[in-house]
């Protein structure tokens, strides 16, 4: 599909696992729910395309244009965005974890909830984005651009902010993120009453391990088994081992 011209066409649920659309045009396409995991996007045209829960893991968007894409609660775990154009995309409630986003241009990108855990974001330009509450937990934010960035809520611990472009009047949003850290009894706290329970596979994985363990929780083998079954899901390759593991031991 190699340069195909596919603009605004019905895609949705599609398989096109490990597909080639270089160079493809599919602005104003149709992509929901489909499944793009490990496909090759390089230089393609996003524009405007609607991607709402759609699996871009490990997919290559090197250089692609997804201005103004709509991209709600899309799957890009370890995918590929470096020099991707994202202006004003709607990146909400994402899973971005580990995924390369250098040199992107993220202007005015909305990233509220959105799962930046590990994502390398290395002189990406943040300008006037919105990231409320995301998760930029050990993220690589070296020479990135946060002027007029919206920062309120989000999770800074362990993230480098090495040469941050950002005004002096939003750096207390830096200084309060980056004391926020992730302890066992937050993720616990996650999991009770009205709250959400860890949505990025990470931290699903690494609280399944501790009610696996009863490590700083009350042991519990069946939300351990239930936490990693969830966290494969996602895409998490050693939560789908110790799944499996617990399975064949009749938990």
């Amino acid at each position: 599909l190699t340069g195909a011209d596919l603009r605004r066409s019905n895609l949705s649920e599609s398989i096109l696992i490990r597909a080639d659309l270089s160079e493809v045009n599919l602005s104003d396409a149709n992509l929901s729910r489909a499944n793009l995991s490990d496909a090759n996007l390089f230089k393609s045209n996003l524009g405007r395309a609607n991607l709402t829960g759609a699996n871009l893991s490990g997919s290559s968007l090197i250089s692609a244009d997804i201005k103004g894409a709509y991209l709600m609660g899309a799957y890009l775990w370890e995918a590929n965005l470096s020099d991707a154009n994202l202006n004003e995309a709607n990146l909400s409630d994402t899973n971005l974890s580990r995924a390369n986003l250098s040199n992107a241009n993220l202007f005015r990108a909305n990233l509220i909830d959105a799962n930046l855990s590990d994502a390398n974001l290395f002189k990406a330009s943040l300008l006037s984005a919105r990231l409320g509450n995301a998760n930029l937990t050990r993220a690589n934010l070296t020479g990135a651009d946060l002027r007029d960035t919206d920062l309120s809520g989000a999770q800074l611990f362990k993230a480098d902010l090495t040469g941050v472009e950002i005004y002096e009047k939003d750096r207390h949003w830096i200084d309060h993120g980056s004391r926020q850290s992730v302890t066992p009894s937050d993720l616990q706290k996650q999991t009770e009453g009205h709250s959400l329970e860890p949505r990025d596979a990470e931290s699903q994985y690494e609280l399944g391990l501790q009610y696996d363990g009863g490590i700083g929780v009350i042991q519990d083998k069946n939300k351990a088994k239930e936490l990693f079954r969830k966290a494969c899901d996602n895409g998490h390759h050693p939560a789908c081992d110790k799944y499996r593991e617990m399975s064949d031991a009749g938990y």
